[in-house]
């Protein structure tokens, strides 16, 4: 088997020597030494392969959106020692704001979904916002699902999706996974058919099995918590490879390039740093038509987080040659458009990934 090949269907991953503490390989498990070049992509468009985008643009953009918390549940001493400086500070409203939380979660307004919505929509910009469906007592729940209608009504109209962000458990469980897509359809009164595991836990290949026995459409899970870039050396959607049945899965990856949180709590870089890194890692995917898949939670629209946001949504609004689309919609375009070329150009150059 070549090392593309080995590459591009996550090989390493299947029996691995060790996991992180939330069961996920992280990128200093990987024996690639080019994380941040999309190398299997590359080749691939070195040996012909062009992907088309909607209007003739030349390359395609992802926002997406992990909602995570609406309430702020910090804790009654955080919250009293946050008032007190808030007194100091001759802050009344954000003294106030803490002494309620003392008593009950108030909801954050900074972490609102509003703020998101809004600047996509002034700009046509459609997203996802992936939502957890959890119930009361399980780890990191912080909303109810049945109370995010204003919400999922906001998201429909400004022409965005809703897909499913399934909790700590569910990336390993088939059963949890279905039951909370039922609780979120039921919520938001429409089918969901795309995924991403919360902390980005995955199993290779199963949460990929899971998903594609469940009638998903595509995952965008696949990618490093601790690293920007290219998981399996592809910016481009892609149907897994399982090696235990040498065939492929049939659903579409669509590979988590940039996350928030990468930067500053996994990598330890500033907002000029991250730009830097950022702007580098949308250049290479731009030079091979390649998509850039963006997560940006819904808490990191303050302070430098927010700051670095709106750096990187102008630089790419100010781009004429990239497609903004939501991940269903570039989803099912790439499957009809542009996979059966990638496939048959990856049977041609990889010897054959099927009959492997």
């Amino acid at each position: 088997m070549t090392t593309l090949k080995k590459l591009y269907s996550s090989a390493e991953e299947y029996a691995p020597l060790v996991l992180d503490k939330f069961q996920r390989f992280r990128s200093y498990l990987s024996g690639n030494p080019q994380k941040l070049e999309p190398i299997v992509s590359r080749h691939l468009f070195n040996n012909g392969f062009r992907p088309v985008y909607r209007d003739g643009k030349k390359y395609a953009v992802c926002f997406s959106h992990d909602v995570d918390c609406i309430y702020d549940t910090r804790g009654r001493k955080r919250n009293i020692i946050d008032s007190v400086k808030s007194l100091k500070n001759i802050d009344l409203p954000a003294s106030v704001y803490n002494l309620k939380n003392i008593v009950k979660p108030q909801v954050n307004p900074d972490w609102l979904l509003d703020k998101f919505i809004d600047l996509e929509q002034e700009h046509n910009i459609p997203a996802t916002y992936y939502f957890l469906a959890l119930d009361r007592g399980e780890e990191d729940h912080n909303y109810l699902i049945d109370t995010m209608g204003p919400y999922f009504k906001k998201i429909k109209e400004a022409g965005s999706e809703i897909g499913l962000h399934g909790g700590h458990l569910a990336f390993n469980n088939k059963e949890k996974i279905e039951a909370e897509r039922k609780k979120l359809e039921k919520a938001c009164g429409e089918k969901i058919r795309g995924y991403r595991n919360h902390y980005l836990r995955f199993n290779t290949p199963g949460t990929w099995r899971h998903l594609e026995n469940l009638g998903f459409i595509y995952d965008t899970t696949f990618g490093y918590a601790d690293l920007p870039g290219y998981r399996n050396g592809m910016c481009y959607p892609f149907r897994p490879f399982d090696h235990s049945t040498n065939s492929f899965i049939d659903i579409l990856e669509l590979p988590l390039i940039v996350m928030d949180v990468t930067f500053w709590k996994y990598m330890g870089l500033d907002i000029h740093q991250s730009f830097i890194l950022f702007r580098k890692i949308a250049e290479d995917i731009k030079k091979i038509n390649g998509v850039l898949t963006i997560l940006w939670h819904n808490n990191c629209l303050t302070n430098e987080e927010g700051v670095l946001y709106r750096k990187i949504f102008d630089y790419l609004i100010k781009d004429e040659e990239a497609w903004f689309a939501s991940s269903m919609e570039l989803a099912m375009f790439w499957k009809e458009k542009n996979l059966p070329v990638m496939e048959e150009i990856l049977q041609t150059n990889f010897e054959s990934i099927i009959s492997a």
